[in-house]
């Protein structure tokens, strides 16, 4: 009997716990559920062929020029913008281009990702130095350790029998081959979307500084710096939405980056009547690919009441859209009448300093 007492107390007490948990957020949500991008014969194909072309001194000064042109603002190049340039010194099969070709008509655009790139250049200055290929195409951002293929010194391509982490980019020449997320779909930087609000008032609101605590969460290091998507909605209609772009991760991994410079990023005119007394700040980081979903939520936002005067609180539920392989990164209120300004504000994943002038 007391034996049985026992085994209905711990149950019961599991039960509890059980019961207690937090739900799963939204936001925590990843893309594991996704289908790869790229089959794994076309990623053979594309990788292999890379590692050919690496190990002629002619292709990496061409890649070194080009990636110094950060023509999107980060340390890469699209494959499309090699072909035809120096690809004919290496044997490679004619499957590659056959490849690059179907995935451009998709809007897919892969690149060369050189982390470290100003660092590993001088490293490399050897004509014979080893060049690591991780494969990117695929990777979920949670994945820190890789794989990856080299040319040995009898021309064998070989895979290593360690991990390569961002530490080891650090030291050695490391190229990643993967989409790049900052290209429209034909293949051009896009640009930032910073459409005005219809906001009609006295003061303005400008994103001075954001900062990624722990940006590995959001973005592996071999795709370098972020895309942040940042929606900005009120109770009475879409404000604005727009992207944020850091030119090198270092910039914005756990430190403190300037949108720009000290002026600051201009969002909105902020007229209360029009939008009431808060701002949502739903941050995203995009990856540009997958399937597509609606992001349902709600917050809680303050306004003022024309009749009497009064401020009061209420509820609004909004929604936007993204895609499977985007990272939801958390949401924020902003007040316009709370003492934050200049101080931090923070979804978790996202920190940021706004200003009013």
């Amino acid at each position: 009997m007391k034996n049985l007492r026992i085994c209905l107390l711990l149950s019961i007490s599991l039960f509890l716990i059980s019961c207690s948990e937090e739900p799963v957020k939204q936001d925590n949500l990843n893309n594991s559920q996704e289908t790869s991008l790229t089959s794994k014969e076309d990623t053979h194909s594309l990788i292999n062929n890379i590692v050919k072309l690496s190990a002629s001194s002619d292709f990496k000064k061409l890649v070194y020029e080009e990636v110094s042109k950060q023509f999107d603002g980060d340390d890469n190049v699209l494959l499309t913008n090699l072909n035809g340039k120096g690809l004919k010194s290496a044997s490679i099969d004619q499957k590659y281009e056959t490849v690059v070709s179907a995935l451009k008509d998709k809007g897919l655009y892969p690149q060369i990702y050189i982390p470290q790139f100003e660092e590993g250049r001088l490293k490399s200055a050897k004509s014979d130095s080893t060049i690591y290929i991780i494969d990117g195409l695929n990777a979920p951002d949670s994945t820190t350790l890789f794989k990856s293929v080299y040319m040995d010194k009898n021309g064998e391509i070989r895979e290593t029998d360690f991990l390569i982490d961002e530490n080891f980019a650090r030291n050695n020449e490391v190229w990643v081959i993967s989409y790049n997320e900052r290209v429209d779909i034909d293949g051009e930087p896009s640009e930032n979307l910073t459409a005005k609000s219809a906001r009609v008032g006295v003061k303005s609101e400008y994103m001075m500084k954001i900062k990624c605590p722990d940006l590995g969460k959001i973005e592996s290091w071999i795709k370098g710096a972020p895309e942040l998507r940042c929606i900005m909605k009120s109770a009475k209609g879409n404000i604005s939405e727009q992207y944020f772009y850091p030119s090198k991760r270092k910039h914005i991994d756990n430190t403190w980056w300037d949108t720009s410079g000290t002026t600051g990023r201009y969002l909105y005119y902020w007229d209360i009547e029009s939008f009431t007394k808060t701002v949502l700040f739903h941050w995203v980081e995009v990856d540009g690919a997958g399937k597509n979903y609606t992001y349902n939520g709600s917050y809680t936002y303050k306004d003022i009441d024309k009749v009497t005067g009064q401020e009061f609180t209420s509820v609004s539920n909004y929604t936007f859209n993204w895609e499977g392989y985007d990272i939801l990164c958390g949401s924020i209120t902003v007040h316009i009448d709370d003492s934050r300004i200049g101080e931090v504000y923070s979804t978790g994943l996202i920190e940021f300093i706004d200003g009013y002038k």
